[in-house]
């Protein structure tokens, strides 16, 4: 945390990087607070991924499978579908195509 304070210093005195106007210095020190911590989350979940690979495609796939039911859900709505006859239909469908009837 002490380099990102010493940088976020360095940009308050106008040194020609970042803010470099006077009154930033607060401004500076949260954004590379900020800019650290998100360095931080990235990396942790970068790591969490490289460790449970299959979880993390699960997870993936579930949270894209739920936002296309819900996209379709919302554009089954505009043509005066039922939310349950619209998973029903798209259902039925994978049904018949893997042959499931």
């Amino acid at each position: 945390m002490e380099g990102a304070e010493v940088q976020a210093q360095g940009n308050s005195a106008g040194d020609g990087q970042g803010g470099g106007e006077k009154g930033t210095g607060g401004a500076g020190r949260v954004w590379a607070a900020t800019r650290e911590r998100a360095g931080e989350v990235l990396e942790g979940g970068t790591r969490v991924v490289r460790e449970h690979p299959g979880t993390s495609v699960l997870g993936a796939g579930v949270l894209g499978f739920a936002l296309g039911m819900i996209l379709g859900w919302f554009a089954g709505r505009d043509a005066r579908e039922t939310p349950c006859g619209c998973a029903q239909r798209w259902l039925r469908g994978w049904g018949h195509k893997l042959n499931l009837d």
